[in-house]
């Protein structure tokens, strides 16, 4: 997203010859990173971290295991405006860019806008 987001897992919970898939499964009771995710439901926001990707809002799927940091994601975020984002995409040489600027603004507003916001139950996040 804005190079303030990271993807956790424990390594040390992954099974000699186990893989990593990062699925939902993963994160509740009975997955291997299940604990991970209980110190990071009781101690991420203490770091100033959050789930973006929390609930689904019609675009990314739940991912528990992306973090963001809310002080540089919550300003990179309000930066990215529709016309940067059109402007960006116009400027490149990606492939199918006619396609992309065809739906543009479903594509902003389904994937790059629609996030779940910071929580830090009491107390405002700093930016």
């Amino acid at each position: 997203h804005w190079g303030s987001e990271v993807d956790i897992i424990d390594r040390a919970a992954v099974p000699d010859g186990g893989r990593v898939r990062l699925l939902p499964a993963e994160t509740h009771p009975g997955g291997m990173f299940h604990r991970l995710h209980q110190w990071l439901d009781e101690n991420m926001a203490r770091y100033g971290f959050y789930r973006p990707y929390r609930t689904y809002r019609g675009g990314v799927f739940p991912e528990p295991w992306h973090l963001s940091y809310a002080p540089v994601s919550t300003v990179a975020g309000g930066l990215l405006t529709l016309e940067l984002f059109e402007a960006t995409v116009r400027a490149s040489s990606i492939l199918g860019k006619e396609i992309v600027l065809d739906q543009i603004a479903e594509i902003y507003r389904r994937y790059v806008a629609n996030v779940d916001a910071p929580e830090f139950p009491g107390r405002q996040a700093s930016t």
